[in-house]
């Protein structure tokens, strides 16, 4: 008898017929009354190609997704002004400073550029999908109070939402002999100033996606979809 080797389909794109396939598991579980897009980026200059090509992505996706499921859909586009505009190193410390494009140029000087660079195409593939969309800026969202209550309540579950807020960071950490001891004292502790400085180093964009999928599950059912451009992960 000859053997044959055997190679798994490990390409999820081979196993779907359509791209919102992906989408069709949740969407049936969760029964939601509307689908929301939330596509983020830095906004620290004009866009390059890959950041408009996942923004129009996101709408073509919505409207598969509307016209497949009947659903009613949009996009929020998170324009993230946290951004860094400057880094300054403490000499005597090494601590580093970063302050944000929002404290630099201010937020209506942060709203007119994303409606100068980005409307134009936003308004272009709103018209041709009939996908509606709005603009949030980081700033704004950070100030609601869905954001603060859900930012409490992460703190004393850092180290579950560490694998949602900053995967790569949870493996290099939970191989770290020394990280692994001080979670173990954590855990004894119910709060206290390990958790806020384990907090500062969380990745604001990932944030959104987590924050997102928080708040669906609190009110009205709505299936939240985060795409991050790829200005947003070559900063991480």
């Amino acid at each position: 008898m000859s053997a044959h080797p055997v190679s798994p389909n490990t390409v999820l794109a081979n196993a779907l017929t359509y791209a919102e396939d992906v989408l069709t598991p949740r969407i049936r579980a969760q029964a939601p009354e509307r689908v929301v897009f939330t596509v983020g980026t830095q906004i620290n200059g004009a866009p390059h190609i890959g950041t408009s090509l996942v923004q129009s992505l996101t709408f073509a996706a919505a409207a598969r997704v509307r016209d497949r499921f009947d659903l009613p859909v949009s996009i929020v586009f998170g324009a993230l002004d946290s951004a860094p505009h400057e880094v300054a190193t403490d000499p005597t410390s090494s601590h580093r400073h970063q302050r944000a494009y929002a404290q630099a140029i201010g937020e209506d000087e942060i709203r007119g550029q994303v409606e100068k660079v980005y409307g134009p195409l936003f308004e272009a593939l709103s018209a041709l999908t009939g996908i509606g969309y709005e603009i949030n800026t980081y700033s704004e969202q950070q100030r609601t109070e869905a954001y603060r209550r859900t930012w409490l309540r992460i703190q004393p579950r850092l180290d579950a939402a560490r694998w949602w807020l900053a995967p790569r960071r949870a493996c290099r950490t939970s191989a770290s002999p020394a990280w692994s001891r001080a979670a173990a004292g954590r855990k004894s502790t119910p709060s206290g100033p390990a958790s806020t400085s384990r907090a500062r180093t969380v990745p604001r964009s990932t944030l959104s996606a987590f924050t997102t999928a928080r708040t669906a599950r609190s009110s009205p059912p709505v299936l939240g979809l985060t795409s991050t451009s790829p200005r947003s992960t070559g900063t991480w």
